[in-house]
């Protein structure tokens, strides 16, 4: 169904009718006048396009109320409310549709609440250009995307679910709470990680003042990180045997011999052929080394020359520590028996110290660190989460002090790699890519398998799945399809939409990004000319987009935000944008800072449509 007028009319009752944009020549079987107007039906496409009066005719000017009513009686359509704005919003945005598609987009805009009414309809509008089936699936996937519904509080409800489902076999539930949790492993993990590296620096150095150090002690005692016999003058001790004994502060030394590392909270007792073997050189594969040497006092020849091996292996290590570490090596072997206690702790010291730099240095590197992981112990990665949370609210201003220093160290080392790499990390934890890695020959299935999205789809076709949990999973499965449903070739260009719920030190993003481009003959993203919008729903900003356009690598940014003082902010990082854009070989032209157009609030995700009228209906 859609709106036309006859334009003029000719011999042999032929008319040119105007339909939209386009102009097109018809044989008129019914009397018509030149200047009216009518709603018209596709009867048949072969072997001549015929169309259907629907109703008619309309003079110039007539209200939309009276074509609604007319096309309301002529349809049969029922006179609910959902109707009504339904079949205003296609005339008003002349919207080809059938009698079919309107009842069936009744029935979902109904069941939608008020609020979200208006974001319905531009759904039903997106399935109607996508010429997708209108039905409930295809419906909630596009809503999410549509109206920009955070994916946090689903996530969230989903994982509370679960703890509380009793008929839900744990290794499933674990699983899936693994997928949800690369959504805060970039953020809260690598913060908990950094402070605990931090703390421990700290601890070792003997110039920092004993009142601070003092403070931090107290702080791991209390988070459950050191025995609570822990003290300044025994923490050498503490330490030494915490790295001897895997973190197991109760088991002796000499009973965990051959008890192998414990690595990112796995169980001191479980056997190292379940875990994954250390790479050569790393600093997990060096303190596993180093326990084997505490744990022979120096004096197995076998452990000493296994680390002098490993440690020359190593690039991470400054020439400096590593030629340090070895000659206290050699002195340790050439100590007698029973004086053994001050040469391990200095080397114990001078090893933990290295470790420690290194991963502090670099917070944002995937590499395991041993040490916290010893500090950790079976501790959950839930708990190590909160420790963040414990330092800002510690009595301690020593710590407080140390968690703010994290937080700004972090930021400084945010960048675009991060984001890149979380969001990757992201979209494979998901499986948002599920269906396409099935395709690809070259994909680990199994490992795909363990993505989030066939586990939900397993649980939604469980027929022991509990309502909710159904409920949950279907709602994240169709927010997991939205994008894919909108991304494609949109006849103009290539459109792509990425939807994922990040965080970052404790701070929760909801981010959509739609890029619209070329593409080139190569089926390549042609770099020089694209627009980027992101979509983004932030803890301190709230609603943000940024509009990039790129024309021949010149870069224009426009930002829309309502909040005051912002473009002030934001000028102090335009000089770091520049050159970070030519860096990319791309130039800046400038950045702008608006308020929100209404026609943006209504309609956040706009795609490109060629004028006229899709004649396949």
């Amino acid at each position: 169904m859609f709106h036309g007028s006859i334009k003029q009319l000719f011999p042999g009752q032929m008319a040119e009718v105007q339909i939209g944009g386009n102009k097109m020549l018809a044989r008129l079987e019914v009397p018509m006048k030149a200047g009216d107007a009518y709603y018209f039906q596709v009867e048949s496409v072969d072997p001549e396009l015929q169309l259907k009066i629907i109703s008619g005719p309309m003079q110039a000017g007539e209200s939309l109320g009276k074509q609604m009513a007319g096309l309301m009686e002529s349809l049969d359509l029922p006179k609910t409310k959902e109707m009504q704005s339904l079949l205003a919003f296609m005339l008003k945005n002349k919207i080809p549709i059938s009698r079919e598609q309107l009842t069936q987009a009744e029935k979902l805009v109904e069941a939608v609440s008020d609020k979200q009414q208006t974001v319905a309809l531009s759904a039903v509008e997106k399935l109607l250009e996508l010429k997708l089936p209108i039905n409930e699936a295809n419906f909630r996937a596009v809503l999410g995307v549509v109206g920009k519904e955070p994916m946090h509080p689903l996530l969230q409800a989903l994982q509370e679910a679960l703890a509380e489902d009793a008929t839900i076999a744990p290794s499933t539930k674990h699983s899936i709470q693994t997928a949800i949790s690369a959504v805060t492993k970039g953020g809260q993990e690598t913060a908990a990680k950094l402070l605990l590296n931090e703390a421990i620096l700290k601890l070792i150095d003997r110039t920092v003042p004993k009142e601070e150090r003092f403070q931090v002690l107290q702080w791991l005692k209390k988070a459950d990180l050191l025995p609570t016999g822990t003290s300044l003058a025994n923490f050498q001790n503490v330490l030494q045997n915490l790295v001897a004994n895997n973190g197991n502060r109760e088991t002796p030394a000499s009973a965990v011999s051959h008890t192998p590392l414990v690595v990112d909270g796995v169980a001191a007792g479980r056997p190292r052929a379940e875990l994954q073997q250390p790479i050569s050189g790393s600093t997990d594969k060096i303190v596993m080394l180093f326990q084997h040497v505490l744990r022979s006092s120096g004096k197995d020849p076998v452990a000493v020359n296994n680390l002098k091996s490993e440690l020359k292996l190593t690039t991470w290590l400054p020439s400096e520590q590593k030629a340090a570490i070895i000659a206290n090596l050699d002195r340790l072997q050439s100590t007698s028996s029973g004086i053994n206690e001050v040469p391990l702790q200095r080397l114990t010291e001078m090893v933990m110290r290295s470790v420690v730099e290194y991963h502090a240095a670099r917070p944002l590197t995937e590499a395991k660190d041993p040490v916290v992981s010893l500090l950790m112990g079976a501790k959950t990665g839930q708990e190590l989460n909160l420790l963040m949370t414990k330092a800002e609210e510690s009595v301690h201003p020593t710590v407080q002090r140390l968690a703010g220093d994290v937080d700004a160290k972090l930021a400084e080392l945010l960048n675009g790699s991060m984001v890149k790499e979380t969001m990757q990390t992201i979209a494979k934890s998901f499986g948002l890519h599920y269906e396409a890695g099935l395709v690809n020959k070259e994909t680990d299935v199994s490992q795909l398998a363990q993505s989030l999205k066939p586990q939900l789809i397993s649980l939604v076709h469980d027929p022991t799945t509990s309502p909710a949990i159904r409920d949950l999973a279907e709602a994240i499965v169709a927010r997991f399809n939205g994008p894919a449903l909108l991304s494609g070739d949109t006849g103009l260009n290539y459109q792509l939409i990425m939807q994922v719920p990040l965080s970052f030190f404790d701070k929760r993003i909801d981010a959509t990004l739609q890029w619209n481009g070329r593409m080139k003959e190569n089926n390549q993203i042609d770099a020089e000319y694209a627009r980027v919008l992101f979509y983004l729903d932030l803890e301190a900003l709230h609603h943000t987009v940024i509009d990039m356009q790129v024309q021949n690598r010149i870069v224009t940014v426009t930002i829309f935000n309502e909040a005051p003082g912002l473009k002030a902010l934001g000028e102090l990082f335009v000089n770091r944008l520049s050159e970070g854009l030519e860096n990319a070989d791309y130039r800046l032209s400038g950045v702008f800072f608006k308020q929100f157009m209404e026609e943006m609030k209504k309609k956040p995700v706009e795609q490109n449509r060629e004028n006229g009228i899709d004649f396949k209906i």
